[in-house]
């Protein structure tokens, strides 16, 4: 089983045992300082390693699940290296990395199809009349535009909650983390500015559109 052998050789790199020790000093060192749960690792690995086959989510919740993996998880290791101040922030941390990654899956729906890998479930495609060779073929039609206002509302839900993260953050963590927010949420206000359109071109902020956001989540405002 890939996990257990993912889980055996964190452990084995936390408990300072030959080979992962070697291959990944500063990452056993940072675990073992901030005691982050070793399940936490395997859940991400897990997570990226179901990117390397084409699939085809069915529902919310293995999206959701998903989520979890690929940037829940990571937004849990990240607290605990920032540091916070009540327990609340654990599940605000996960639901801000399910609208980081709703983010991200949105502004890339286009390649990844052309991958084989379509994460919104198909059960809400298929509510919108919205078909997977819609998405490969670049097709903004008034269907996929309703779809994407409704992924759009869920994806800011999520990152309501999760703004409430913020002043459960050390300092520090603080600034990192509202940057991000702005970095993130700024991706979801353009395609939103594209009524939709993520086809006829990539999706990203300008390069002052970035250091704007660095500054204001450093000075907090």
């Amino acid at each position: 089983d890939g996990r257990e052998q993912d889980g055996d050789a964190v452990d084995a790199g936390k408990s300072g045992r030959a080979g992962a020790a070697r291959l990944l000093p500063a990452i056993v060192d940072l675990v073992r300082r901030r005691e982050i749960p070793a399940e936490l690792l395997c859940d991400v690995i897990a997570g990226v390693e179901s990117d390397l086959s084409p699939r085809v989510m069915e529902s919310f919740d293995q999206l959701n699940r998903y989520c979890y993996q690929v940037a829940g998880a990571v937004g849990l290791c990240c607290i605990q290296i920032w540091g916070y101040t009540d327990e609340a922030a654990r599940q605000h941390a996960v639901d801000c990395g399910t609208a980081f990654q709703l983010t991200n899956i949105l502004r890339d729906l286009r390649e990844d199809a052309d991958r084989g890998r379509v994460y919104l479930p198909r059960e809400e495609l298929c509510e919108f009349g919205v078909a997977v060779e819609h998405l490969q073929e670049g097709d903004a039609t008034p269907a996929f535009r309703r779809m994407m206002e409704f992924q759009v509302r869920r994806a800011r839900d999520y990152y309501e909650r999760g703004e409430r993260l913020l002043p459960l953050l050390a300092p520090a963590g603080r600034r990192t983390y509202a940057t991000m927010l702005r970095i993130y949420r700024g991706l979801l206000d353009e395609i939103e500015r594209r009524r939709y359109d993520v086809f006829a071109a990539r999706v990203e902020l300008s390069l002052l559109q970035k250091l704007r956001a660095v500054v204001a989540g450093c000075l907090g405002s």
